[in-house]
């Protein structure tokens, strides 16, 4: 969906979706912090929640994704990401605060990714330290969650999230 209605805004969805950045902390990160030959997205200690500065893996349908370029950061972030959410029916008119838009969660992309992650690799060390938090977060919040409509998140249906790639491009 955002590929066609917006394609601007996929680096951003992606470093959230995929890479589990914080909101606060992509209001900070410039495409000076992607490294795309590298495979990592540098949080400087200034923009993480912790102070710290950290190298997030960024998955390989990721890269392909990012490949494409996008505003980093957004303009007019709100508008654009309510529009596409819209149009997504994935808005639901309740106001909850800055950049957490009518009717979503902050964290929710973040939570996804670290959700998805945990069942691909059931790593949690390293999950937890791409995330930026401790392993007792994270298998406290990630650990045998279920999707919105009840299933499991297991290592296949997290595979299937780490396959969601942009359309091929003709040649």
């Amino acid at each position: 969906m955002a590929y066609r209605r917006d394609r601007e805004l996929c680096a951003w969805l992606v470093l959230a979706l995929f890479c589990g950045l914080r909101p606060a902390e992509l209001e900070s990160i410039t495409w000076s912090n992607v490294r795309l030959e590298q495979g990592l997205v540098e949080v400087p200690a200034g923009v993480a929640k912790t102070n710290q500065r950290r190298l997030a893996v960024i998955p390989t349908n990721a890269l392909e994704w990012l490949r494409i370029g996008g505003d980093l950061p957004p303009k007019n972030l709100k508008k654009r990401f309510d529009r596409l959410r819209k149009a997504a029916g994935l808005f639901h008119g309740r106001k909850f605060g800055r950049l957490q838009t009518a009717g979503w969660l902050r964290n929710a992309m973040r939570h996804s990714a670290a959700t998805y992650a945990y069942a691909r690799s059931d790593n949690a060390a390293a999950v937890a330290k791409n995330m930026g938090h401790d392993v007792a977060v994270l298998l406290r919040n990630y650990n045998s969650i279920r999707t919105p409509d009840g299933q499991l998140v297991t290592k296949e249906l997290a595979e299937k999230f780490f396959d969601i790639r942009p359309p091929k491009q003709p040649s």
